[in-house]
């Protein structure tokens, strides 16, 4: 009676333990594949926003010497300081030259403005909704040139009633400005790549309305309600005409446990359908320099569904558990009861051998030969007993690295605008600068090859002999590729003079990559700095050479700096970085059997020093 009274309380003992354990264990899977589930998910949205931003960028900067070209030609400043009637004349020519020009360039449109502002020339002259003859005088990109510097808009065509990011350039100096040039360019194709990759990307000016996105339904809209003031100011400007700017569906904000933003949208499914909420994790990134942040939104129901299969997969766990616990304890019982029943047998063997008298010894001893057995027996079962063994799979998460490659956008540029020129002297018939103009076309592309190679060899080690390395031109070649960067940020450069004869042995594009690599971080820490300054000195002695760079940005987390070259450790912001370049520059450097060190300076910014075996040059040993 006891021994049933045991079994009940164990089996209610267990059923208390599993209904304690099997919710947490839930809870706790549910958690656990949620926050990994918006891990990824932010990871990868993080690398999808960042590559769309830069191709946004590049779409809408490679226009952006464009209007400068062409307010430098001659014909231009000679057609604005024609008269009337000269100037009607030589009017179908100029259209045509902008409309090829237009044409070449991939531009939407190019126009000419005199002083105030009225259409004198245009590369839509034959469409019917042809700018010539319209004012745009109140339009920001032409007061700005007006001024004597190049400006740039974004807003929606008063005439072809058409989206477009617009520059433009002063015909003549800041204080003799005879015209304006200006240059819309469409963002259409871009739309179109982002909608055939389903990727749900918003383009929003400063006041949150969205002007560029994948999805047509979403434009013109904004991420928020709009205050009267701001509606005010919209309308004034006539950036979007008459287009009445109403919020995005947003029926819910919110931050989620893991840390990301979130929005629910109310969607309409179509014809005839229901309209659905959907639950999107929302990313940014700022273009600051033109005004615009980039949104990418990314559904959480992937996520969703993955935390569902986690607790399915706990919860059929737990019952295998449950079910092989009471298998357990129902073999023990069964066990137990055996050795009872042996135990009560053994007994009763005993008092019948008491009882035997002597004359029976070899019953006796066929009795004690038979109670010996069964104590082995008994010993036996005693020392077999069952074991429980659970096995846990772990699911192996492998981390994504995504190579970070420089653009080419400032060769681009220059060739574009080398070979303008080269056509314009053709045209002239000075041909001897149109020779110079190729042949710096042609020392472009060299460098641009030079710049792929070096690209090429960024995630692998360089198959090529090692060669000496003249310090000087390696610290040129890797100032060129950044040189462009360097005016955008407004960061002043200051370089110490470098002898000619110092030479290191390795690969000149991997340690130029090096270099752009340090010089690009000092110029993202000085992106908020009052001063900016990037200062590249040598030093070097009978053994080794020093490359120190330094940046007047506000320094670098002590807590950071015993990690700072370990793999996807990054102090930047979300999308700003994957935390794998200066593990890599570490591994360029130490295959060069050199080294790379960090270190915060006391009069404020980071100072990264690089240090290399030292060789002698080939004319050095000769002489």
């Amino acid at each position: 009676m006891n021994e049933r009274v045991r079994r009940r309380k164990r089996r209610h003992t267990l059923l208390i333990a599993a209904g304690v354990l099997v919710p947490t264990l839930l809870w706790a899977s549910g958690y656990w594949a949620w926050h990994l589930g918006q891990a990824q998910l932010r990871q990868q949205a993080s690398e999808s926003l960042e590559a769309h931003a830069a191709s946004l960028r590049q779409q809408i900067e490679k226009f952006e010497t464009l209007p400068r070209l062409i307010a430098l030609e001659a014909d231009i400043g000679r057609f604005l300081a024609a008269a009337p009637l000269a100037r009607a004349t030589q009017a179908d020519a100029l259209n045509r030259r902008l409309e090829q020009a237009a044409r070449v360039a991939g531009a939407s449109d190019i126009y000419l403005m005199d002083r105030q502002g009225m259409t004198i020339a245009a590369s839509n002259w034959r469409s019917a909704q042809s700018f010539l003859g319209r004012n745009f005088a109140f339009r920001p990109y032409f007061k700005q040139a007006l001024t004597g510097r190049a400006g740039r808009y974004f807003a929606l065509g008063t005439t072809s009633n058409r989206r477009g990011y617009y520059y433009s350039a002063p015909v003549g100096d800041a204080s003799a400005v005879r015209g304006v040039v200006a240059v819309k360019v469409s963002l259409r194709a871009l739309e179109e790549d982002w909608a055939a990759r389903a990727a749900k990307l918003l383009v929003t000016d400063a006041d949150d309305v969205i002007f560029a996105s994948g999805e047509p339904r979403w434009l013109f809209k904004s991420l928020g309600p709009l205050d009267e003031a701001t509606r005010a100011r919209i309308k004034t400007s006539r950036r979007y005409v008459h287009t009445v700017i109403e919020p995005l569906p947003v029926v819910a904000r919110w931050q989620s446990s893991a840390g990301t933003r979130m929005i629910r949208l109310t969607l309409d499914a179509g014809r005839g359908a229901r309209r659905r909420q959907v639950d999107y994790a929302i990313l940014s990134q700022p273009m600051a320099d033109v005004g615009w942040t980039v949104h990418l939104l990314s559904d959480v129901s992937p996520v969703r569904e993955r935390v569902v299969a986690a607790l399915l997969t706990a919860g059929l766990a737990a019952v295998v558990v449950l079910l092989a616990a009471l298998f357990v304890l129902q073999r023990r019982d069964h066990a137990r009861e055996r050795q009872a029943i042996l135990q009560r047998s053994t007994e009763q063997l005993e008092e019948l051998v008491a009882q035997r008298t002597a004359e029976l010894t070899r019953t006796n001893a066929r009795l004690a030969t038979e109670v010996g057995e069964r104590q082995d027996a008994e010993r036996a079962l005693r020392d077999t007993q069952d074991e429980l063994v659970q096995a846990g799979k772990l699911a192996a998460l492998g981390q994504m690295a995504a190579e970070i490659t420089h653009e080419l956008n400032q060769p681009l540029t220059a060739i574009r605008a080398y070979a303008d020129n080269a056509d314009a002297l053709i045209t002239r018939g000075n041909t001897r600068e149109a020779r110079s103009n190729l042949t710096l076309i042609g020392d472009l592309t060299k460098r641009m090859a030079r710049i792929t190679g070096q690209l090429k060899t960024f995630s692998r080690k360089s198959s090529g002999d090692p060669s000496e390395v003249q310090v000087a031109q390696l610290l040129d070649h890797s100032l060129m590729l950044i040189e462009q960067r360097l005016r955008r940020a407004g960061v002043e450069l200051e370089r110490d003079r470098c002898a000619p004869t110092l030479h290191v042995l390795g690969d000149a594009l991997r340690l130029q990559q090096v270099l752009v690599n340090l010089c690009n971080n000092a110029i993202d820490a000085m992106l908020e700095s009052p001063r900016k300054q990037l200062h590249l000195s040598v030093e070097a002695d009978a053994r080794s050479v020093r490359i120190r760079v330094r940046d007047t940005g506000p320094g670098i987390d002590e807590d950071a700096l015993p990690k700072l070259f370990e793999p996807y450790f990054t102090t930047k912001e979300i999308g700003r970085g994957l935390g794998l370049g200066l593990s890599i520059s570490y591994g360029i450097i130490k295959d060069h059997g050199g080294s790379v060190a960090a270190r915060n300076r006391k009069r404020g910014g980071a100072e990264f020093t690089i240090e290399l075996p030292r060789v002698e040059a080939a004319t050095e040993k000769k002489a």
